[in-house]
Protein backbone atom coordinates (compact mmCIF):
# COMPACT_ATOMS: atom_id res chain seq x y z
CA UNK A 1 0.00 0.00 0.00
CA UNK A 2 1.10 3.34 0.62
CA UNK A 3 4.58 4.31 2.07
CA UNK A 4 4.99 5.42 5.56
CA UNK A 5 5.98 8.98 6.27
CA UNK A 6 7.49 10.10 9.46
CA UNK A 7 6.01 13.10 11.18
CA UNK A 8 6.94 16.51 10.24
CA UNK A 9 8.58 14.85 6.96
CA UNK A 10 6.64 17.55 4.83
CA UNK A 11 6.82 20.35 6.53
CA UNK A 12 8.06 23.45 5.62
CA UNK A 13 9.63 25.18 8.71
CA UNK A 14 10.39 28.30 6.88
CA UNK A 15 6.20 28.42 5.72
CA UNK A 16 2.79 26.91 5.76
CA UNK A 17 2.95 22.78 5.56
CA UNK A 18 1.13 22.82 2.28
CA UNK A 19 4.22 25.47 0.20
CA UNK A 20 6.53 23.02 -0.53
CA UNK A 21 7.54 21.08 -3.44
CA UNK A 22 5.84 18.25 -4.75
CA UNK A 23 7.11 14.47 -3.94
CA UNK A 24 8.16 13.00 -7.02
CA UNK A 25 7.15 9.16 -7.48
CA UNK A 26 9.49 6.77 -6.54
CA UNK A 27 11.05 4.07 -8.27
CA UNK A 28 8.56 0.98 -8.67
CA UNK A 29 5.64 2.48 -7.92
CA UNK A 30 3.13 1.11 -9.96
CA UNK A 31 0.39 2.43 -8.98
CA UNK A 32 0.44 6.76 -10.03
CA UNK A 33 -2.32 8.52 -10.40
CA UNK A 34 -2.65 9.85 -13.82
CA UNK A 35 -5.04 12.50 -13.21
CA UNK A 36 -3.07 14.24 -10.76
CA UNK A 37 -5.97 13.72 -7.79
CA UNK A 38 -5.32 11.29 -4.81
CA UNK A 39 -8.31 9.16 -3.63
CA UNK A 40 -8.72 7.40 -0.54
CA UNK A 41 -9.19 3.64 0.08
CA UNK A 42 -12.04 2.40 1.87
CA UNK A 43 -11.50 0.29 4.57
CA UNK A 44 -14.38 -1.94 5.23
CA UNK A 45 -17.74 0.66 5.18
CA UNK A 46 -15.24 3.61 5.77
CA UNK A 47 -16.87 5.50 3.21
CA UNK A 48 -18.29 7.66 5.24
CA UNK A 49 -15.18 8.85 6.55
CA UNK A 50 -13.76 9.10 3.41
CA UNK A 51 -16.61 11.21 1.94
CA UNK A 52 -16.28 13.73 4.85
CA UNK A 53 -12.74 13.94 4.56
CA UNK A 54 -12.54 14.51 0.63
CA UNK A 55 -15.01 17.25 1.24
CA UNK A 56 -12.99 18.96 3.97
CA UNK A 57 -9.76 18.75 1.90
CA UNK A 58 -11.74 20.01 -1.15
CA UNK A 59 -13.03 23.21 1.16
CA UNK A 60 -10.08 25.01 0.69
CA UNK A 61 -10.16 27.75 3.80
CA UNK A 62 -10.52 24.38 5.72
CA UNK A 63 -7.45 22.84 3.89
CA UNK A 64 -5.51 25.92 4.52
CA UNK A 65 -6.58 26.28 7.55
CA UNK A 66 -6.07 23.03 8.57
CA UNK A 67 -2.29 22.97 6.95
CA UNK A 68 -1.14 26.40 7.97
CA UNK A 69 -1.42 25.66 11.64
CA UNK A 70 0.99 24.75 14.46
CA UNK A 71 -0.16 21.74 16.93
CA UNK A 72 1.34 20.47 19.84
CA UNK A 73 1.21 16.99 21.19
CA UNK A 74 -2.42 17.69 22.47
CA UNK A 75 -3.38 18.12 19.14
CA UNK A 76 -2.97 14.55 17.65
CA UNK A 77 -5.89 14.68 14.95
CA UNK A 78 -5.15 17.83 13.76
CA UNK A 79 -1.62 16.32 13.35
CA UNK A 80 -3.18 13.31 11.39
CA UNK A 81 -4.95 15.90 8.92
CA UNK A 82 -2.22 17.78 7.94
CA UNK A 83 -0.04 14.63 7.14
CA UNK A 84 -3.34 13.37 5.66
CA UNK A 85 -4.21 17.17 3.32
CA UNK A 86 -0.33 16.98 2.31
CA UNK A 87 -0.34 13.53 0.62
CA UNK A 88 -3.04 14.43 -0.48
CA UNK A 89 -2.00 16.99 -2.87
CA UNK A 90 1.52 16.20 -3.45
CA UNK A 91 1.35 11.98 -3.35
CA UNK A 92 2.20 10.39 -6.43
CA UNK A 93 -0.28 7.64 -5.36
CA UNK A 94 -3.58 6.85 -7.04
CA UNK A 95 -5.15 6.71 -3.64
CA UNK A 96 -4.10 6.43 -0.10
CA UNK A 97 -5.61 4.85 3.24
CA UNK A 98 -6.71 7.39 5.83
CA UNK A 99 -5.82 4.46 8.69
CA UNK A 100 -4.13 6.95 11.21
CA UNK A 101 -7.16 9.68 10.59
CA UNK A 102 -9.58 6.72 11.42
CA UNK A 103 -7.81 5.52 14.69
CA UNK A 104 -8.24 9.39 16.26
CA UNK A 105 -11.45 10.01 14.73
CA UNK A 106 -14.15 7.61 14.94
CA UNK A 107 -16.47 8.02 17.29
CA UNK A 108 -16.38 5.27 19.82
CA UNK A 109 -20.47 4.54 19.55
CA UNK A 110 -19.28 3.23 15.83
CA UNK A 111 -18.87 -0.06 15.70
CA UNK A 112 -15.99 -1.00 13.15
CA UNK A 113 -17.23 -2.50 9.80
CA UNK A 114 -20.49 -1.02 10.39
CA UNK A 115 -21.98 1.62 7.95
CA UNK A 116 -22.17 4.70 9.61
CA UNK A 117 -23.62 8.35 9.06
CA UNK A 118 -21.34 10.74 7.39
CA UNK A 119 -23.13 14.04 8.95
CA UNK A 120 -22.49 12.46 12.22
CA UNK A 121 -18.75 11.59 12.19
CA UNK A 122 -18.88 14.99 10.41
CA UNK A 123 -19.49 16.66 13.46
CA UNK A 124 -17.92 14.28 15.45
CA UNK A 125 -14.38 15.35 14.17
CA UNK A 126 -14.75 19.40 14.49
CA UNK A 127 -16.09 18.14 18.15
CA UNK A 128 -12.97 16.40 18.39
CA UNK A 129 -11.02 19.17 16.53
CA UNK A 130 -12.78 22.17 18.15
CA UNK A 131 -11.53 20.54 21.72
CA UNK A 132 -7.97 19.69 20.68
CA UNK A 133 -7.84 23.16 19.32
CA UNK A 134 -9.43 24.79 22.69
CA UNK A 135 -7.00 22.37 24.86
CA UNK A 136 -3.70 23.96 22.80
CA UNK A 137 -4.76 27.49 23.27
CA UNK A 138 -5.67 26.99 26.53
CA UNK A 139 -2.83 25.21 27.50
CA UNK A 140 -0.04 27.10 24.97
CA UNK A 141 2.74 29.46 26.70
CA UNK A 142 1.51 33.19 27.15
CA UNK A 143 2.16 35.35 24.15
CA UNK A 144 5.93 37.35 24.06
CA UNK A 145 4.03 40.02 23.02
CA UNK A 146 2.66 42.94 25.04
CA UNK A 147 -0.81 41.67 26.31
CA UNK A 148 -4.08 43.74 24.35
CA UNK A 149 -5.97 46.06 25.70
CA UNK A 150 -8.94 44.59 25.80
CA UNK A 151 -8.36 41.30 27.13
CA UNK A 152 -10.13 40.51 30.82
CA UNK A 153 -7.87 41.48 33.54
CA UNK A 154 -9.38 38.34 35.75
CA UNK A 155 -7.08 35.86 33.95
CA UNK A 156 -9.72 34.30 31.93
CA UNK A 157 -8.26 33.35 28.46
CA UNK A 158 -9.82 35.21 25.55
CA UNK A 159 -10.28 33.03 22.67
CA UNK A 160 -7.94 34.46 19.91
CA UNK A 161 -9.08 34.32 16.29
CA UNK A 162 -6.60 31.86 15.49
CA UNK A 163 -8.43 29.27 17.54
CA UNK A 164 -10.55 27.03 14.40
CA UNK A 165 -14.05 27.79 14.42
CA UNK A 166 -16.59 25.53 14.76
CA UNK A 167 -18.28 24.91 11.66
CA UNK A 168 -22.31 23.95 11.44
CA UNK A 169 -23.63 21.88 8.75
CA UNK A 170 -27.62 22.35 9.64
CA UNK A 171 -28.39 24.24 6.58
CA UNK A 172 -32.10 23.35 4.69
CA UNK A 173 -31.13 21.27 1.88
CA UNK A 174 -34.56 21.70 0.26
CA UNK A 175 -32.98 25.59 -0.21
CA UNK A 176 -31.37 25.61 -3.96
CA UNK A 177 -28.78 28.48 -2.75
CA UNK A 178 -27.10 25.79 -1.10
CA UNK A 179 -26.83 24.31 -4.04
CA UNK A 180 -25.11 26.95 -5.74
CA UNK A 181 -23.03 27.75 -3.25
CA UNK A 182 -21.15 24.41 -3.37
CA UNK A 183 -21.33 24.40 -6.85
CA UNK A 184 -19.55 27.82 -6.71
CA UNK A 185 -16.78 26.78 -4.03
CA UNK A 186 -16.25 23.33 -6.11
CA UNK A 187 -15.36 25.35 -9.24
CA UNK A 188 -13.63 28.26 -7.84
CA UNK A 189 -11.59 25.24 -6.18
CA UNK A 190 -10.90 23.67 -9.55
CA UNK A 191 -10.27 26.93 -11.45
CA UNK A 192 -7.29 27.38 -9.20
CA UNK A 193 -8.98 30.59 -7.39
Amino acid sequence: DCPSYTRGQFLNKNGPVWAISPVLPSPGVSEVSTTGRVGLNNLVNTCYINSVLQALFMTRRFCHEVLDRECDDSQTLLSKLQTLFTLLMYSPRRSLSPTEVLSVSRPSSFVPGHQQDSSEYLTHLLDVLHEQDMLGTLTSPPPTTSPKQDEPENGDMKLDETSITRWTTEEDLSDNNILQRKAHSLADFSNGD
